[in-house]
């Protein structure tokens, strides 16, 4: 025996709820109400795929406001700050993203051939992302 889907799909009979998989998507059978049902999780799902293929304005840090909030940090250098600007030039085209913030604060965490301390490393962390909160 099998239960049938709206969809025309069938699955197995004799389970509390039957998956039944099929052009339509996954549905749950139940033959405890006999009514079709989906997935509670499967808004979580269509909107987090919406958000990857359709997603928002992000806001976008520009090298101007760049900038200004390195000068904002008095333990850099005007030396360490061009070479913090320097580390994002690649992104200056569209503004840079948090993603790509978040990048090339990685970047300069982990190069130790460069001049910047851990400490002044995390403070340039905490003012530019606090940009994007």
């Amino acid at each position: 025996m099998f239960a049938v889907g709206s969809n025309g799909t069938s699955a197995p009979a004799g389970q509390d709820n039957a998956e039944v998989r099929g052009s339509g998507g996954v549905f749950c059978y139940s033959q405890n109400t006999g009514k079709e049902e989906s997935h509670p999780g499967h808004k979580a799902i269509i909107k987090a795929m919406f958000d990857i293929f359709f997603p928002l304005k992000q806001k976008a840090l520009q090298i101007k406001k760049l900038e200004k909030l390195l000068k904002e940090i008095s333990a850099l250098s005007p030396e360490e700050r061009e070479y913090v600007k320097a580390a994002f030039g690649r992104f200056q085209a569209n503004g840079i993203s948090k993603l790509e913030a978040e990048q090339v604060i990685r970047g300069l965490k982990f190069n130790f051939k460069d001049t910047l301390e851990p400490g002044e490393v995390e403070k340039i962390k905490l003012k530019i992302l606090s940009f994007f909160v």
